[in-house]
């Protein structure tokens, strides 16, 4: 597995399969797509990181009502949201495949998890490239 910075190196392109919350909260699914784009030879692959309580509130008057799974924007990330040990889960079977597991954090929470987890490469999504606190 070549990472970004040899691939940088070297002029090679680095392919990474953007699943960020497709699995819509099942890790079964979340697994799924890892393998098939492991299959397709990808050299990464890269989620989204959302930590309910830390973006959101139940109490939050923006976005109500969210869509017709989820009352609440709220609701959604809850249902979004994976547990840590479900994030080692993803980041074992990543290394299991050799590729490189890559997340964009949407919180000072999930950067936190990202970096408990040891994840070599942090995308921060173009909505927080002001954002001080997460930087």
């Amino acid at each position: 597995m070549m990472t970004m910075r040899e691939a940088e190196r070297s002029c090679s392109t680095l392919v990474v399969a953007e699943i960020a919350q497709a699995h819509d909260g099942s890790l079964g699914i979340l697994l799924s797509m890892v393998e098939a784009a492991a299959a397709c030879g990808v050299d990464a692959v890269k989620f989204q990181v959302h930590i309910a309580h830390a973006e959101s509130g139940p109490e939050e008057p923006f976005r109500i009502p969210f869509s017709p799974v989820d009352r609440t924007r709220f609701e959604y990330w809850r249902r979004m949201e994976l547990s840590p040990q479900a994030w080692k889960v993803v980041q074992s079977r990543c290394v299991e495949l050799g590729i490189e597991f890559i997340a964009t954090p949407f919180s000072c929470a999930a950067v936190d998890l990202l970096r408990d987890l040891g994840v070599r490469h942090i995308k921060i999504g173009s909505g927080d490239a002001s954002n001080p606190l997460l930087l």
